[in-house]
Protein backbone atom coordinates (compact mmCIF):
# COMPACT_ATOMS: atom_id res chain seq x y z
CA UNK A 1 0.00 0.00 0.00
CA UNK A 2 0.79 3.51 -0.39
CA UNK A 3 0.79 6.09 2.60
CA UNK A 4 -0.32 8.81 0.07
CA UNK A 5 -2.87 6.48 -1.03
CA UNK A 6 -4.44 6.03 2.50
CA UNK A 7 -4.70 9.14 3.50
CA UNK A 8 -8.07 10.60 2.61
CA UNK A 9 -9.34 7.39 2.56
CA UNK A 10 -13.12 7.06 4.08
CA UNK A 11 -13.53 5.16 7.24
CA UNK A 12 -16.15 3.04 7.53
CA UNK A 13 -18.29 0.72 10.35
CA UNK A 14 -19.47 -2.51 9.39
CA UNK A 15 -21.76 -2.72 12.48
CA UNK A 16 -23.52 0.47 12.35
CA UNK A 17 -23.21 0.69 8.16
CA UNK A 18 -21.84 4.10 8.85
CA UNK A 19 -19.04 6.44 7.01
CA UNK A 20 -17.31 7.49 10.45
CA UNK A 21 -14.91 10.12 8.57
CA UNK A 22 -11.44 9.86 6.84
CA UNK A 23 -7.99 9.33 7.69
CA UNK A 24 -6.09 12.62 8.26
CA UNK A 25 -2.97 10.93 8.82
CA UNK A 26 -1.08 7.89 10.83
CA UNK A 27 1.33 7.58 13.68
CA UNK A 28 4.26 5.41 13.74
CA UNK A 29 6.80 3.75 16.24
CA UNK A 30 9.77 5.23 17.19
CA UNK A 31 12.32 3.18 15.17
CA UNK A 32 9.98 4.53 12.49
CA UNK A 33 9.60 1.05 10.84
CA UNK A 34 6.21 0.20 11.55
CA UNK A 35 2.76 2.02 10.91
CA UNK A 36 0.95 1.85 14.81
CA UNK A 37 -2.20 3.89 14.59
CA UNK A 38 -4.40 5.62 11.75
CA UNK A 39 -5.87 9.37 12.81
CA UNK A 40 -9.61 9.75 12.08
CA UNK A 41 -11.46 12.96 11.41
CA UNK A 42 -15.06 13.35 11.86
CA UNK A 43 -15.92 16.70 10.26
CA UNK A 44 -20.02 16.54 11.05
CA UNK A 45 -19.02 16.08 14.95
CA UNK A 46 -16.01 18.15 14.78
CA UNK A 47 -14.01 14.94 16.52
CA UNK A 48 -10.58 13.24 16.12
CA UNK A 49 -10.12 9.56 16.51
CA UNK A 50 -7.41 7.44 16.85
CA UNK A 51 -7.52 4.15 15.50
CA UNK A 52 -4.83 1.03 16.02
CA UNK A 53 -4.09 -0.94 13.52
CA UNK A 54 -4.85 -3.56 15.46
CA UNK A 55 -8.51 -3.06 14.95
CA UNK A 56 -8.14 -2.50 11.34
CA UNK A 57 -10.86 -5.05 9.60
CA UNK A 58 -9.72 -4.11 6.01
CA UNK A 59 -7.54 -1.64 4.43
CA UNK A 60 -6.88 -0.70 0.93
CA UNK A 61 -6.21 2.48 -0.95
CA UNK A 62 -10.44 3.17 -1.44
CA UNK A 63 -11.20 2.97 1.91
CA UNK A 64 -10.66 1.17 5.95
CA UNK A 65 -13.02 -0.77 7.63
CA UNK A 66 -13.65 -1.47 11.12
CA UNK A 67 -16.17 -3.73 12.98
CA UNK A 68 -17.85 -0.94 14.61
CA UNK A 69 -17.47 2.49 16.29
CA UNK A 70 -16.09 0.44 19.70
CA UNK A 71 -12.48 0.66 17.62
CA UNK A 72 -12.82 4.44 17.50
CA UNK A 73 -11.01 6.68 20.78
CA UNK A 74 -11.53 9.98 21.16
CA UNK A 75 -7.73 11.46 20.70
CA UNK A 76 -6.34 14.97 20.27
CA UNK A 77 -3.23 12.88 18.85
CA UNK A 78 -1.87 14.20 15.85
CA UNK A 79 -0.28 12.69 12.66
CA UNK A 80 3.37 12.19 11.92
CA UNK A 81 3.97 14.24 9.10
CA UNK A 82 6.38 12.17 7.34
CA UNK A 83 5.44 13.65 4.02
CA UNK A 84 7.93 16.18 2.94
CA UNK A 85 10.05 15.62 5.23
CA UNK A 86 13.56 16.46 4.54
CA UNK A 87 16.18 13.26 3.98
CA UNK A 88 19.85 14.26 4.82
CA UNK A 89 22.15 11.38 3.93
CA UNK A 90 25.31 10.63 5.51
CA UNK A 91 27.11 10.60 1.66
CA UNK A 92 25.96 14.55 1.22
CA UNK A 93 22.88 13.60 -0.34
CA UNK A 94 19.54 15.40 0.01
CA UNK A 95 15.79 14.74 -0.86
CA UNK A 96 12.53 14.87 0.40
CA UNK A 97 9.44 12.12 1.56
CA UNK A 98 7.66 11.51 -0.94
CA UNK A 99 5.71 8.20 -0.32
CA UNK A 100 5.84 5.43 1.66
CA UNK A 101 5.10 1.54 0.83
CA UNK A 102 3.31 -0.45 3.57
CA UNK A 103 3.25 -4.19 3.50
CA UNK A 104 0.16 -6.13 5.29
CA UNK A 105 1.68 -6.10 8.49
CA UNK A 106 2.05 -2.66 8.92
CA UNK A 107 5.70 -2.71 8.16
CA UNK A 108 7.44 0.23 6.32
CA UNK A 109 9.55 -1.68 3.62
CA UNK A 110 10.53 1.59 1.54
CA UNK A 111 10.53 5.45 1.79
CA UNK A 112 10.37 7.34 -1.58
CA UNK A 113 12.20 10.73 -1.94
CA UNK A 114 12.30 12.27 -5.46
CA UNK A 115 16.08 11.15 -5.93
CA UNK A 116 16.93 8.38 -3.18
CA UNK A 117 14.97 5.36 -2.13
CA UNK A 118 16.23 3.78 1.19
CA UNK A 119 14.68 1.14 3.38
CA UNK A 120 13.44 2.43 7.27
CA UNK A 121 16.65 0.22 8.75
CA UNK A 122 18.72 2.53 6.65
CA UNK A 123 17.41 5.71 8.95
CA UNK A 124 20.39 7.08 11.13
CA UNK A 125 18.25 9.02 13.61
CA UNK A 126 15.29 11.74 13.12
CA UNK A 127 14.61 14.97 14.65
CA UNK A 128 13.17 18.14 13.62
CA UNK A 129 11.20 16.83 11.12
CA UNK A 130 14.54 15.60 9.31
CA UNK A 131 15.30 12.06 8.64
CA UNK A 132 19.25 11.49 8.61
CA UNK A 133 20.08 8.07 7.01
CA UNK A 134 23.33 6.24 5.60
CA UNK A 135 22.41 4.60 2.05
CA UNK A 136 26.52 4.03 2.12
CA UNK A 137 27.78 0.60 3.38
CA UNK A 138 29.42 1.98 6.27
CA UNK A 139 27.96 0.64 9.19
CA UNK A 140 27.26 4.09 11.40
CA UNK A 141 24.89 4.93 14.37
CA UNK A 142 23.20 8.12 15.81
CA UNK A 143 26.21 7.98 18.85
CA UNK A 144 29.21 8.21 16.49
CA UNK A 145 28.62 11.80 16.36
CA UNK A 146 28.07 12.47 19.94
CA UNK A 147 30.43 15.17 21.26
CA UNK A 148 33.54 14.21 23.47
CA UNK A 149 33.38 15.80 27.23
CA UNK A 150 36.46 17.15 28.34
CA UNK A 151 37.15 16.94 32.45
CA UNK A 152 37.22 20.31 33.70
CA UNK A 153 39.41 21.02 36.94
CA UNK A 154 37.44 22.11 39.87
CA UNK A 155 37.88 25.78 40.79
CA UNK A 156 36.77 26.98 44.42
CA UNK A 157 34.62 29.71 44.22
CA UNK A 158 32.65 31.87 46.47
CA UNK A 159 28.95 31.03 46.90
CA UNK A 160 27.08 33.27 44.39
CA UNK A 161 24.77 35.81 45.66
CA UNK A 162 20.51 36.18 45.07
CA UNK A 163 19.79 38.51 42.39
CA UNK A 164 16.28 39.55 42.08
CA UNK A 165 15.29 40.74 38.49
CA UNK A 166 12.20 43.04 38.19
CA UNK A 167 10.00 41.67 36.11
CA UNK A 168 9.19 44.37 32.94
CA UNK A 169 4.91 44.53 33.46
CA UNK A 170 5.29 47.18 30.51
CA UNK A 171 6.24 44.47 28.03
CA UNK A 172 2.91 43.09 26.30
CA UNK A 173 2.12 39.58 25.73
CA UNK A 174 2.53 38.20 22.58
CA UNK A 175 -0.84 37.21 21.01
CA UNK A 176 -1.20 34.24 18.91
CA UNK A 177 -3.79 35.07 16.03
CA UNK A 178 -5.43 31.90 14.10
CA UNK A 179 -5.78 32.95 10.74
CA UNK A 180 -7.44 29.62 10.02
CA UNK A 181 -11.08 30.49 11.12
CA UNK A 182 -11.31 33.52 8.89
CA UNK A 183 -11.57 31.55 6.52
CA UNK A 184 -13.61 29.18 6.97
CA UNK A 185 -16.75 29.25 4.16
CA UNK A 186 -14.46 31.65 1.58
CA UNK A 187 -13.61 29.98 -1.84
CA UNK A 188 -10.49 29.24 -3.42
CA UNK A 189 -9.18 31.77 -5.60
CA UNK A 190 -7.02 28.65 -7.72
CA UNK A 191 -6.86 25.17 -7.57
CA UNK A 192 -4.39 23.90 -3.94
CA UNK A 193 -1.74 22.14 -5.12
CA UNK A 194 0.39 19.55 -2.78
CA UNK A 195 4.51 19.55 -2.92
CA UNK A 196 4.03 17.09 -5.61
CA UNK A 197 1.93 19.30 -7.93
CA UNK A 198 -1.48 17.38 -6.98
CA UNK A 199 -4.98 18.64 -6.88
CA UNK A 200 -6.01 18.75 -2.98
CA UNK A 201 -9.08 21.04 -3.97
CA UNK A 202 -10.04 22.30 -6.50
CA UNK A 203 -10.93 26.67 -7.59
CA UNK A 204 -13.91 28.06 -6.05
CA UNK A 205 -13.99 25.21 -3.70
CA UNK A 206 -15.78 26.62 0.04
CA UNK A 207 -13.13 26.04 2.34
CA UNK A 208 -14.03 23.77 4.87
CA UNK A 209 -12.93 22.13 7.92
CA UNK A 210 -11.77 19.00 5.82
CA UNK A 211 -10.08 21.50 3.33
CA UNK A 212 -7.78 22.86 6.02
CA UNK A 213 -7.41 19.25 7.31
CA UNK A 214 -5.80 18.14 4.24
CA UNK A 215 -3.80 21.13 3.48
CA UNK A 216 -2.17 20.88 7.19
CA UNK A 217 -1.27 17.27 6.55
CA UNK A 218 0.41 18.15 3.14
CA UNK A 219 2.48 21.50 4.53
CA UNK A 220 0.15 23.30 2.21
CA UNK A 221 -1.00 25.97 4.93
CA UNK A 222 0.26 29.15 3.98
CA UNK A 223 -0.99 28.34 0.22
CA UNK A 224 -4.50 27.63 1.31
CA UNK A 225 -4.01 31.33 2.81
CA UNK A 226 -3.05 33.09 0.03
CA UNK A 227 -5.50 31.18 -2.19
CA UNK A 228 -8.71 32.08 -0.14
CA UNK A 229 -10.95 34.95 -1.19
Amino acid sequence: MQYTQIIGSKVFSIYECKNVGYVLGGTFNLKLNKLTNLIVADDDNETTYCLSIRNIYTINNNCVLIKNLTKLVVSDTESQPIINMDIVDITGKTDTVKDITIDENFNLTTIFGANLTFDPKDIVYTKNNILLVNTSSQKISHKNFRPRTKKLTTLITSPAQNVNILQDLTKPTPVRVNNLNTIMGKKLADNLYSRQNEILAYKNTIITQNTINIARQFNVLNNLLILAK
